[in-house]
Parts: C-alpha cells; sequence; structure tokens
C-alpha cells in the first residue's frame, strides 16, 4: 500500500497573476475590436497567444512537494515536469536550511549550490546525493521537511 509521508503545495502567486492578467488583456483586446482585419491583433495570433499563456499557466502554476513511501517527488503544475529522488541516496548530514535570495528567481534554477526548486524567495531544504548531486528545495515548511528526510 501507497503511503504519503509528506505533501505541500505551493502556489506560484506570480505566474498566476502575470499570465491571467495577460489572457484577461488579450481577450479584452480583441474583444474591443482591435482583432479586427488589418489591426495588430488577428484572430490566429490571438488564439496563438492564448495558447501559449494557457500551457505556462499549466506547467508553472504550482510546486508540489511529496514523500511517498522512499520517493521524494518534486512536481510542477499538471504535474509533466518533475524530479524524483530515492531517499536512501541522500547523504544524511547533508541536510540543512538556506535561504534564497530573491535574485535566483521561481522555477527550476541552477545554482553554485546546487540545483533549486522553488516558487518564492526565502527558505530551502539543501541536500546531496551521494553522488554529490547537490538540490535546494524551497519550502514552507522546512523543518517538518527536514525531519521527514532524516527519518530515511
Amino acid at each position: 500500500m501507497v503511503k504519503t509521508n509528506y505533501k505541500e503545495v505551493q502556489y506560484h502567486k506570480s505566474i498566476i497573476v502575470i499570465f491571467m492578467s495577460l489572457l484577461i488583456l488579450t481577450a479584452l483586446l480583441f474583444i474591443l475590436k482591435m482583432g479586427s482585419p488589418g489591426k495588430l491583433l488577428t484572430l490566429n495570433s490571438f488564439l496563438f497567444f492564448q495558447f501559449i499563456c494557457i500551457m505556462i499557466l499549466g506547467l508553472f502554476y504550482k510546486m508540489e512537494i511529496k514523500i511517498i513511501d522512499n520517493i521524494l517527488s518534486i512536481s510542477f503544475g499538471i504535474g509533466l515536469i518533475q524530479k524524483k529522488i530515492n531517499l536512501f541516496n541522500i547523504k544524511e548530514d547533508s541536510i540543512k536550511i538556506k535561504n534564497i535570495p530573491f535574485y535566483y528567481g521561481t522555477g527550476i534554477r541552477f545554482t553554485k549550490h546546487g540545483t533549486l526548486y522553488n516558487t518564492s524567495s526565502g527558505k530551502a531544504v539543501s541536500f546531496t546525493l551521494k553522488e554529490n548531486k547537490r538540490f535546494l528545495i524551497g519550502s514552507n515548511n522546512t523543518s517538518e521537511l527536514i525531519n521527514k528526510l532524516r527519518d530515511f
């Protein structure tokens, strides 16, 4: 039987606000006759732009961190982008909390401290795998996540 030991969902508020605003703005421009023939926004460009915005929203609107049995899973959006890590591969003495500065951005980033998965700046759980790959996972519950990682 599959047992979920930990689950955290973080919504990527800035992505949601930006792309929902773009969707609404382009729809309003198209409705207000800016989409007439010979104008800047044709039906094809309108539909293409809407499609791209919806795809980006679907791929990145949230980040979900789960520990199921002995697997740590980090996924974005609807789950097409994900990373799975076997907890037995984590060096226990490497698990710690790191502060993530705002200029590291959000999403998946390659930093000098390792691969970062986050939706906002703040605190992250840092760890190293036995093959010396380093990861940082942005979390609102860093102490609880560290405890769950150390349980294995």
